[in-house]
């Protein structure tokens, strides 16, 4: 269960996926912060009784057990994913920690964008940046960790039990959708996925045009890198990623979870910072 793909989710499943932040009690067991109030199946119209089912070891994705959750009320079970994890996932799609804060990377300021990361640390300790260095979200710890390499010319085997050259060639092409950098990408959804990315739509039309003069997977991977790096410098990287991928067809629709002073809260994805609940 490889992709994440449209066809695999969104066509035979839409009901959406509901994520929250995980975080170690005492005994260093990860447990999800807060329980959702309302479950997949929930149209509002009655109340939903959630409590946990059991613990689902995976032996990917996730390096802990995640939390399947029962809503009593419609009879239903339901995954609790930690933050950057999505449906049929084997990495994160966002350089976030299992609290759901953003990562960062300390490189040399002159380093390509694909070099690996000495240290990573969440961004709200991230430590002091020496001067000749920078911080940078580290994307070599997520799915599109094959954009990196093609970036730098490093070709995936050609036939390989597991990550091989049709997996890199597949994640160029997610970015590409993601980045709405698709020269079919209709006029008012890259609209919407510049405003999600917080970069100008003419700067990303111009990426696109670039893009489809470009021969050869080390300078396509060049381009969606430098790409990455102009988006990572905005705030709420999660957020604005999963919603261009749930407008791009990436993965469904989603539901992030948050515990605040009045309660489970939850933003809605398609469309950044729709609260409800």
């Amino acid at each position: 269960m490889e992709s994440c793909q449209a066809g695999r989710e969104t066509a035979s499943s839409p009901r959406p996926f509901l994520v929250a932040a995980y975080l170690p009690d005492a005994a260093g067991v990860w447990s999800p912060a807060v329980l959702p109030t309302a479950c997949p199946e929930s149209d509002g119209a009655d109340e939903c009784r959630i409590g946990p089912r059991h613990r689902r070891a995976r032996k990917t994705g996730p390096c802990v057990p995640v939390a399947v959750l029962e809503c009593a009320t419609h009879g239903h079970c339901f995954t609790l994913y930690p933050p950057g994890h999505v449906p049929y996932g084997r990495q994160v799609v966002a350089p976030v920690a299992l609290d759901g804060k953003a990562l960062t990377s300390v490189v040399a300021a002159d380093a390509p964008s694909s070099v690996a990361p000495s240290s990573v640390a969440p961004s709200s300790d991230a430590p002091s940046v020496a001067q000749g260095t920078c911080a940078r979200p580290p994307w070599g710890e997520t799915r599109f960790a094959a954009v990196l390499d093609a970036a730098q010319g490093r070709a995936w085997p050609r036939d390989a039990p597991g990550p091989c050259w049709t997996t890199q060639l597949r994640r160029l092409d997610e970015l590409v959708q993601l980045l709405g950098l698709d020269p079919s990408v209709p006029a008012a959804l890259g609209e919407e996925l510049a405003r999600l990315l917080e970069l100008p739509r003419l700067s990303l039309l111009d990426d696109a045009g670039r893009l489809g003069r470009t021969v050869g997977f080390k300078a396509r991977g060049e381009l969606l890198v430098a790409t990455l790096d102009r988006i990572s410098s905005g705030g709420c990287l999660l957020e604005r990623v999963l919603a261009c991928g749930v407008l791009a067809g990436l993965w469904r629709p989603v539901h992030l979870w948050r515990r605040t002073r009045e309660g489970a809260r939850r933003t809605v994805f398609p469309g950044r910072g729709t609260p409800s609940g």
